[in-house]
């Protein structure tokens, strides 16, 4: 794993595993360049816009990117994506389509 400096992008690897009210699990990786990070995610509303958000610290967070859950509130696949994490993220947030940020988050997992 490795930050470039030059570039500010974030080309590691970053697994995050999701709490209460939701559970689940993100995986962040940069292979060849490309980004992609993939969900198993449960808890949310049910047909739901979501900006997934990237944050670098207490100060700074960003959308990465977004999707739509399932009936049941779950998404489990890979994200669209449109920009990398800037550095190895303090963890992850949820917000709707309209900016209202959604309870849960993901912190990166230990061990």
């Amino acid at each position: 794993m490795y930050a470039s400096r030059s570039a500010h992008l974030y080309r590691g690897t970053e697994r995050f595993c999701l709490g209460s009210p939701l559970s689940g699990t993100a995986k962040y990786s940069v292979h060849a360049g490309t980004p992609s990070i993939v969900l198993d995610v449960h808890g949310f509303p049910p047909k739901t816009g979501v900006g997934l958000d990237w944050i670098n610290n207490a100060a700074r967070g960003y959308m990465i990117g977004a999707f739509t859950t399932d009936v049941s509130g779950s998404y489990v696949g890979a994200v669209r994506m449109f920009r990398l994490g800037e550095v190895r993220a303090a963890a992850i947030r949820f917000e709707r389509a309209d900016g209202a940020g959604l309870p849960g988050a993901g912190k990166p997992c230990s061990g």
